[in-house]
């Protein structure tokens, strides 16, 4: 694709642009990153939403064709995901052409928002983000259930990666680099995965045990440390 240019709009803060920046890192493919800063509400500004994502959300991607200038507009991280790894000439690991090995990626891309994203993001926003920006207080029947959604969520995880080594198989996909950027949010919650080994193994693997992935992660470990300090410790 190098007769293309690769714009991606995102912000570190959110786990799906992370995702996104993650595998074009994994994957040396060249990209020019637009910062959107969400808590500044940028996703919101008039020429973002023009120009670039009407549905005033983060990431989106944006490919100019070198030649003639035409743009190709995509946003949904998951969306983006399957397109560059189905435009890229990348490892077929990341989403397999068999029919069978790609259904177990789908499966939990499909699941992830339902689950992982509302157990762990919602949960988040619930407790810390949603009385600090929007001044709304969940109650504690409220932020109980997303307690016992995450367990769930977790559980199931858990099971998968017993199973296997990564979430869909013994190789890496784009489903894993949805699901830990994801996951690592547990670090607002002071996530203890003392029921959990096998998620904590995988989690560490890919956040700590890759360059890459720990340095894109840095700026929301510091926003962690200091929401902590601040907010204190969420007792679940």
């Amino acid at each position: 694709m190098d007769t293309v240019t690769l714009k991606i709009y995102g912000d570190y803060a959110s786990q799906p642009s992370r995702a996104v920046l993650a595998f074009c890192k994994l994957n040396n493919i060249p990209y020019d990153f637009q910062e959107v800063r969400v808590g500044k509400r940028e996703h919101m500004a008039d020429e973002y939403v023009q120009k670039v994502n009407p549905a005033m959300i983060v990431p989106a991607i944006i490919e100019v064709d070198k030649k003639t200038g035409e743009e190709f507009k995509l946003f949904e991280s998951h969306a983006i995901l399957r397109y560059l790894a189905r435009s890229r000439k990348v490892a077929d690991h990341w989403y397999p052409q068999d029919l069978d090995k790609r259904s177990q990626v789908d499966i939990y891309l499909d699941w992830h928002h339902t689950f992982l994203r509302q157990a762990i993001g919602f949960h988040i926003y619930k407790r810390f983000f949603a009385p600090i920006v929007h001044g709304i207080k969940s109650t504690d029947d409220e932020l109980k259930f997303y307690a016992v959604w995450m367990k769930r969520t977790l559980d199931l995880m858990e099971r998968r990666l017993t199973e296997n080594k990564y979430l869909c198989g013994d190789e890496i996909s784009i489903a894993d680099l949805s699901a830990v950027c994801e996951l690592i949010q547990g670090k607002f919650l002071n996530l203890d995965f003392a029921k959990w080994p096998k998620l904590k193994e995988w989690q560490d693997k890919l956040i700590y045990g890759n360059p890459d992935m720990h340095e894109l992660h840095k700026p929301m470990f510091k926003f962690a440390e200091l929401s902590m300090k601040k907010h204190g410790q969420p007792k679940l």
